[in-house]
């Protein structure tokens, strides 16, 4: 098992003993894409739980649209529901 999924699988199996809702946070960034893509796997493997992936779009700079276009291709891509939320 690669290292960042056994990480990633040993902090939530003390928290999964049950069926629970998953929600990760995905600004877009580099560091919350590799968790996309563990908790995707994870969620492969561990399909008794509810995943959710949420992008706040805060409007604050020009390209923000763009980017909660491009997590909703990402999440597409995993087969993962998005929660996509604008800020005023």
């Amino acid at each position: 098992m690669p290292m960042l999924y056994q990480q990633l699988y040993d902090c939530l199996a003390p928290l999964t003993t049950a069926p629970r809702q998953i929600i990760l946070a995905l600004s877009g960034g580099l560091d919350s894409r590799v968790l996309l893509a563990l908790l995707a796997q994870y969620r492969d493997q561990h399909p008794q739980h509810r995943y959710r992936v949420v992008h706040v779009n805060h409007g604050l700079q020009q390209q923000a649209d763009q980017w909660a276009r491009q997590c909703q291709y990402w999440l597409s891509k995993r087969a993962l529901t998005a929660g996509l939320s604008m800020l005023n």
